[in-house]
């Protein structure tokens, strides 16, 4: 076995799968002359640091244990491999093959590892891991391909965890062109006046609080030669006071309002680093929600760029009008494929907390192969209901919908999902993915959906 020779002349410390039914090497125990299965703390995402005293090149090798080969999983790996983060504090290889089981094969696992890995350093505010990956099998795809999705998410956090007096309207659409610039995308932001001339009546309603004019910014990536365009597009409101309709509570944590807007800018980023073949429209509706003398107000009626009229009856459901605009604008592009990611509902995370992100779509193969990416990458989405019945809560007697309902509040997420559905055309596939709940977590963002949604887009674009 060419790894183990490896590891005898390895001088950087070695991170060892184990599983309760394997034996560590034969050669390795000869070597240190210890029981050193003895000393392995039998805990799954545990870790057993065993110094070597010289006998081998390396100085120390940390024993990962992975629990039962049979129940361990994608999940279960990854919550392992963020275990292991504090004790890859030096250089280290990790033998790959060792972690492969009938589920996970070298590529997955190395996958999981990077971005785990990577996501942990962020949180925690450290460097990233100097880890090299061990294996049979050419891994040096795997790890580009991994290393790329975890920066992509790495920058759509930073921009969501900047504070809200930084990470204006005005900063987030200059870090939009900025990104592009970067890559050779084309970027159009539409100015206060050319969204008016669009009757842009929601983002421009929206933004009437802040000192700063609107945004409506989309990137177009075009590696994809003749397939129709997909679009992204991300809620992008950097700051929520919920206007006249203030947050009852708090308005405490508001700045991640915009995560939406931060991921399709990850995703973009991601397109671009993979040269995918793909054409990509990256749409941000930005501003932001607040009081002044000049804002939008309870019982205004507003049309938006499609035409249809919208009676305004809470101001704090302002992100559905922008992403209305923003939907309406991607169909004239004449993209015929929706993704919008968006911190829409308080009652989304009321249904699921912060562990699923709400998934609503308007056709079954679509969700189904969104459902497929999600499984690849990890990340957890959960189904609801997209049903005409909810659209009773948004009748009005002086325009074509409300913007919420008056009633009694019940199933919130699912109302915003069919009122943004009035907007699809016919024949468009659409995907809106709640995620209130999962956009952050202790102060931090979490690139909530980033790797599923590029993954998703990309491999939407092999069946055009």
């Amino acid at each position: 076995m060419k790894e183990i020779e490896t590891i005898y002349k390895e001088t950087r410390n070695i991170l060892y799968p184990l599983y309760e039914e394997d034996d560590i090497e034969k050669e390795l125990v000869e070597a240190l002359g210890a029981d050193i299965r003895a000393m392995i703390i039998k805990e799954a995402g545990k870790t057993t640091t065993i110094t070597t005293l010289g006998r081998l090149a390396c100085e120390r090798i940390v024993f990962l244990f992975l629990g039962s080969r049979q129940d361990t999983d994608r999940e279960a790996v990854c919550s392992c491999a963020e275990g292991v983060f504090d004790s890859l504090n030096a250089p280290f290889v990790m033998w790959v093959d060792k972690a492969v089981n009938a589920s996970m094969d070298a590529h997955l696992i190395t996958s999981c590892f990077i971005r785990a890995l990577y996501g942990k350093a962020y949180i925690k505010k450290k460097d990233d891991p100097d880890i090299t990956f061990l294996s049979e099998e050419d891994l040096t795809q795997d790890v580009q391909t991994a290393m790329i999705y975890a920066d992509g998410k790495k920058y759509a956090r930073r921009l969501s965890d900047l504070p809200p007096n930084v990470m204006t309207p005005k900063e987030l659409c200059q870090q939009a062109v900025a990104l592009a610039q970067t890559y050779g995308m084309k970027c159009r932001v539409l100015s206060t006046a050319e969204l008016k001339e669009m009757n842009a009546g929601g983002l421009l309603a929206v933004s009437q609080g802040s000192a700063y004019p609107p945004y409506l910014i989309c990137l177009t990536y075009d590696h994809g030669g003749n397939a129709p365009y997909q679009a992204v597009i991300g809620k992008g409101i950097t700051f929520d006071s919920g206007g006249y309709n203030l947050k009852s509570r708090t308005s405490f944590g508001m700045k991640y309002d915009m995560c939406g807007a931060a991921d399709v800018l990850g995703i973009m980023k991601i397109l671009a680093e993979l040269r995918a073949e793909v054409n990509v429209y990256g749409i941000l509706p930005v501003t932001e929600n607040l009081i002044s003398q000049q804002a939008y107000k309870s019982q205004d009626v507003i049309q938006l760029m499609s035409g249809k009229t919208i009676e305004i009856t809470n101001t704090d459901a302002e992100g559905r009008l922008i992403l209305a605009d923003a939907i309406t604008y991607a169909q004239r592009l004449n993209a015929n494929r929706i993704v919008d990611i968006a911190t829409l509902t308080g009652a989304c995370v009321t249904a699921l907390g912060n562990v699923y992100s709400g998934i609503f779509s308007n056709d079954d193969a679509f969700f189904q192969s969104f459902s497929d990416s999600m499984k690849q990458t990890g990340e957890r989405g959960w189904r609801m209901p997209l049903d005409a019945a909810y659209l009773q809560d948004l009748t009005s007697n002086c325009a074509d919908l409300r913007n919420a309902a008056t009633g009694n509040g019940k199933g919130g997420a699912c109302v915003a999902a069919a009122f943004l559905s009035q907007f699809i055309e016919t024949d468009v596939k659409w995907l809106h993915i709640d995620i209130a709940g999962t956009s952050d977590e202790k102060d931090c963002a979490t690139g909530a959906m980033i790797s599923s949604v590029a993954n998703f887009l990309i491999q939407e674009a092999q069946q055009l």
